[in-house]
């Protein structure tokens, strides 16, 4: 009985611990990799407390796309790893590899939902003129209204993604059950 106890808060503990040190060094790494892999070079990775962070220099003649691409890498980063840890869970069928993947898909949804607040603040209010989202804002030289409908659009792909994300976690928790 006690080594199922022991068990369990292992599977706790390595489902949070590998979801929050993938995003202290992973997203900047992702970042500056696509980076590199669009504009070659174009990039400066430094420490800033808990995170690694991957600053980009805004092109004013790049594509707008490919702008939001690398503004919203850490993002990405974060679907194609739920993703693969979905992956992770089909694959494994016992109950403890399940909690640890699911407890590290719960860390990178509340990731990206910081995330997506942070550039809504950010653009709404214009608290960090010196952030990648407002000097990419800057360039494109948006009224006002065109602001907030780019907003709403990126913000509301990320959050229906958290939403499908969500569900499918419930499932895994359903099935766990119709297999007891």
């Amino acid at each position: 009985m006690k080594t199922i106890q022991k068990d369990k808060k292992k599977a706790v503990l390595i489902g949070i611990l590998s979801g929050l040190l993938s995003l202290i060094f992973v997203p900047a790494l992702f970042k500056a990799a696509l980076s590199d892999l669009i504009y070659g070079r174009n990039y400066l990775i430094e420490w800033h407390f808990p995170f690694l962070n991957t600053s980009i220099e805004i092109v004013k003649n790049a594509k707008p796309l490919t702008i939001l691409i690398l503004i919203f890498s850490p993002i990405i980063f974060g679907f194609l790893s739920i993703e693969i840890s979905g992956i992770y869970i089909k694959l494994r069928k016992d109950f403890l590899n399940k909690i640890s993947g699911i407890l590290f898909q719960l860390v990178q949804i509340t990731y990206i939902l910081i995330l997506i607040i942070y550039f809504a603040i950010t653009v709404i209010f214009n608290l960090f003129p010196e952030s990648e989202i407002t000097k990419f804002i800057e360039v494109l030289n948006y009224s006002f209204e065109k602001k907030m409908i780019a907003l709403f659009v990126t913000i509301l792909i990320p959050f229906t993604y958290t939403s499908f994300a969500l569900n499918r976690i419930k499932n895994y928790f359903s099935e766990s059950e119709k297999e007891s």
